[in-house]
């Protein structure tokens, strides 16, 4: 009897071992994990950090959920081995969120994520007309195009154009443009990573960056500078850390990287610098006439560089001018035309939209700044342009900005109940993996601001990749089950 039941009982655990084993293995290429907030699961994490995500709680019908108020939100997928692509499907509670986007982390120093949209308040509850192709939806103010090709065969402005995950598929072209020998000087300290437009014809892209560790922070400070023709590659350089990765070290010599790539079709290119923000920018020379930052903008500090703050006049083509700074010390008065954006505390953000036309000027005191706006920056108005059409936000004013075209890949949600569902597909070989595990984030821009609150009830994934050799899986499986039989 007791032969019996020991029989039994190793049975039954070297079936539930192959059981086991078979699952995650995924011999069809085939795994579904799902995650409902009640239970804790081998595959999906919870949603963290603590203060934007709040704890696990029952609704009135006693369904589990997550609540985020502030953003971004991250959960990790687990996986037992590689898998190539990821469907994921998030059930969601949103009243009045403008934006919800899920992505997952495509590169650190500083993080990226690759955002897919789940909901998009500001498409939906528009009135214009819409016209259709190939999952691109262009939405009209009035009712002009009766076919995308059309549209891009005849652009309007690019500044009446708004654009949500979406591009516009006409090259831009400034008529008229004419190279110069000349090298624009940008004497202007900025600090960590940046997004750079520069315009080319009949020359070399050509850029130095004067840059400088000031080892404020422990760990390694490496530059990563990587140049793209739209969505295409063009050319990367970089360099490693200066071995100084322990905490308030000494500060290392400023330096050039000299970025040179001839022989480019006219056009604009990006140039996105990605580092961290012990690196400081201290000087740029281009041959570019027309030379932008996308987005953001942190003029750094002049600590350790030079022995007094500078002023700094920069042009943008933002019509909302967002300010904070990192220092006490930074505390000021930033000129947005002829009005003033007080900046009374550090680790605060405060903002003002342009009154007049745009391009506007803006004047820092001291530096120490960062600005942000849904637009471009330049250290002269001559230098100004703008190669892609404004990126619809969660403020963004469609009259004021005097949009009347948006260009979106995007899918409303799907009611279900009282909840909506949504996803979203990504491809797992273009993502990072860090211990068996992608990460992932939920983005909710502007919720702090509009004390909102969107609740995730459920998070679910259909993973694929090619399918696995019966052959070689039962040899591996019986080679991890020989492993685990006592000797």
């Amino acid at each position: 009897m007791y032969i019996i039941v020991k029989v039994v009982i190793i049975a039954a655990a070297i079936s539930l071992f192959v059981w086991t084993a078979w699952q995650n293995f995924a011999p069809s290429g085939r795994l579904s994990a799902r995650y409902e907030f009640d239970e804790i699961s081998p595959f999906i994490t919870s949603l963290l950090p603590g203060g934007r995500a709040l704890p696990i709680i029952r609704d009135a019908t006693g369904t589990p959920y997550q609540g985020m108020i502030g953003e971004p939100v991250y959960f990790r997928l687990r996986l037992p081995r590689r898998f190539d692509r990821v469907e994921l499907e998030i059930r969601f509670q949103n009243q009045s969120q403008p934006i919800l986007e899920v992505g997952g982390l495509a590169a650190r120093n500083p993080d990226v994520y690759d955002l897919r949209p789940l909901e998009n308040q500001i498409l939906d509850a528009l009135d214009w007309s819409e016209i259709y192709r190939d999952g691109l939806t262009l939405y009209q103010r009035t009712p002009t195009f009766e076919h995308i090709d059309t549209f891009f065969a005849q652009l309007p402005p690019r500044n009446e154009i708004a654009t949500y995950h979406a591009r516009v598929e006409t090259p831009f072209r400034i008529p008229g443009y004419t190279p110069d020998e000349r090298v624009q000087i940008i004497d202007r300290s900025l600090r960590g990573s940046h997004i750079f437009y520069a315009y080319v014809k009949n020359e070399s892209l050509d850029v130095t960056f004067y840059v400088q560790d000031m080892n404020r922070d422990a760990g390694g400070d490496p530059v990563a500078i990587n140049v793209f023709s739209d969505t295409m590659p063009v050319a990367s350089i970089g360099e490693s850390d200066d071995g100084r990765i322990g905490e308030r070290e000494e500060a290392g010599e400023t330096h050039p990287i000299h970025l040179v790539v001839p022989g480019l079709p006219e056009g604009a290119y990006r140039i996105e610098i990605r580092t961290t923000r012990d690196i400081f920018i201290r000087k740029i020379e281009t041959r570019s006439k027309k030379f932008v930052i996308l987005n953001e903008l942190f003029l750094g500090d002049e600590a350790g560089y030079q022995s007094d703050d500078r002023p700094a006049t920069v042009w943008t083509s933002g019509r909302l001018i967002r300010a904070s700074t990192l220092h006490a010390d930074g505390a000021q008065e930033l000129m947005v035309g002829e009005e003033v954006l007080r900046i009374p505390e550090s680790h605060q953000e405060y903002k003002r939209r342009v009154s007049g036309g745009t391009p506007t000027r803006l004047l820092s005191p001291q530096g120490d700044v960062m600005v942000r706006t849904n637009g471009y920056f330049a250290f002269s108005r001559d230098a100004l342009f703008v190669p892609e059409p404004v990126r619809l936000a969660w403020d963004t004013d469609l009259d004021l900005e005097g949009i009347n075209y948006i260009l979106a890949r995007y899918r409303p949600p799907v009611r279900h109940g009282d909840w909506k569902l949504a996803s979203a597909e990504f491809d797992l070989t273009k993502l990072l993996w860090e211990d068996h595990a992608v990460p992932f984030a939920i983005s909710a821009p502007g919720i702090l601001e509009l004390q909102n609150e969107v609740r995730i009830g459920a998070i679910a994934a259909q993973l694929e990749r090619e399918p696995q050799d019966i052959g070689a899986l039962l040899k591996t499986l019986w080679q991890k089950l020989v492993r685990q039989l006592p000797q």
